[in-house]
């Protein structure tokens, strides 16, 4: 087992006179403790301006001079805190940290599944990846030094992992011959999943604890509009609500359960939509643990490429608020979303770090500047927040005692 390379760091408060500006607030850098000596505070509404680093995990060849040892493609704590488990999108490895001290607990190799889509269930106990078929929206940083083949995997079918030994099952897609799965998503028992195909279909399954894997339980074609980007779709906490990229400027909805339409969510039009025909592309979708939020984000398909975070209010099917990004694409694209387990926050995972939203207000709490981010989650219990780069840095991020 390699040795790991801990740098573990502890911030200093953020002032907290006033709100904070949408950019203004920033994780400053801290001398080092531990993070089992810090007391347990929730990541609220009130508290995020005021989140500081208080480690970073990686191994000895990972940095920004090294991208090689990244990405860090997926994330998720165990419910009791105790271990991170992280999938590694270019090294084709799944690694057990430790996060009260950083060590190094088990890796495991998991090529030749590819790392393009990779989704959690709520233990970390399992997950579920497959090869994205679109490497030009992995982005150069992603890609770098690797050829599609490498990173994207053989587009033979999603596979279920188990995170304790390793043991992965393919499941079976109704067209396995070369297809693209450009989104994953896991219900947080662990027992539904779906797949979007690039062969214009979304596909659920049902998944016994044991047993060999099941054939599918519905299939359901989705649009042919525009390309299916990486991620557009989200399960909700049970399982049972599916929001997917469906007609035109809308996110479809159904019930997994009964395979029934739920409705849509229609992006507001603007000019910007309207001209010579043009229109947005979601690239990424997530549900709220509550099930009264979803969130996407957007991107025009031509033309100056304006880029937007909707949030919508699910039991009214209406727009909560919307953010349109005014930054060049290389500061502001968003490749991973997550809500906090209280359904208050929103973070996103982006090409210039990590920022956090309230949900019901739409104003930003935090910025924290850094590079390529792929992966974020919260621990059960909102005291922590962590997120992947694409040098393979993981970074720990909790409140302070004030």
């Amino acid at each position: 087992m390699k040795r790991a390379v801990i740098l573990v760091v502890i911030a200093t408060m953020l002032a907290a006179c006033g709100a904070p500006s949408p950019i203004s607030a920033v994780v400053p850098s801290p001398p080092a403790t531990s993070v089992s000596a810090r007391s347990v505070i929730p990541i609220t509404a009130e508290t995020a301006p005021h989140l500081s680093k208080i480690a970073q995990f990686s191994l000895p060849d990972a940095g920004p001079s090294l991208p090689d040892a990244g990405p860090v493609g997926g994330l998720a704590f165990t419910p009791d805190n105790a271990e991170l488990r992280a999938v590694y999108g270019k090294q084709f490895a799944l690694r057990h940290w430790r996060v009260a001290d950083g060590a190094l607990l088990d890796e495991r190799p998991i090529e030749p599944v590819g790392m393009g889509a990779i989704a959690f269930d709520s233990a970390a106990r399992v997950f579920v990846t497959s090869g994205a078929g679109d490497s030009d929206f992995l982005g150069d940083r992603y890609m770098a030094g690797s050829s599609p083949d490498e990173i994207l995997g053989p587009l033979d079918g999603p596979y279920l992992v188990d995170t304790q030994n390793g043991h992965r099952r393919q499941l079976r897609y109704p067209e396995p011959q070369n297809t693209s799965f450009n989104g994953v998503a896991l219900g947080q028992d662990g027992q539904t999943m779906v797949v979007a195909g690039k062969g214009d279909k979304l596909v659920v399954w049902r998944l016994p604890e044991q047993g060999p894997p099941p054939d599918p339980v519905f299939e359901r074609p989705i649009s042919t509009a525009s390309n299916v980007y990486l991620s557009d779709l989200a399960l909700g906490p049970q399982g049972r609500l599916l929001a997917a990229r469906g007609e035109g400027n809308q996110i479809q909805l159904w019930d997994v359960k009964s395979g029934r339409e739920w409705g849509a969510l229609s992006l507001e039009q603007g000019e910007d939509n309207q001209a010579n025909g043009r229109g947005m592309d979601v690239a990424r979708i997530a549900i709220d643990p509550a099930r009264r939020w979803l969130a996407a984000f957007w991107q025009q398909r031509e033309g100056q490429r304006t880029r937007r975070l909707t949030l919508w209010q699910l039991d009214e099917r209406r727009i909560r608020w919307q953010l349109t990004f005014e930054l060049p694409m290389a500061e502001s694209y968003i490749y991973t979303l997550a809500f906090d387990p209280s359904s208050m926050l929103l973070v996103a995972g982006m090409s210039s770090g990590v920022r956090i939203w309230h949900v019901e207000t739409g104003e930003e709490l935090l910025t924290i500047p850094g590079q390529y981010v792929y992966a974020v989650a919260f621990s059960a219990d909102s005291s922590l927040l962590t997120w992947g780069d694409d040098a393979g840095v993981i970074h720990i991020a909790g409140v302070s005692e004030r």
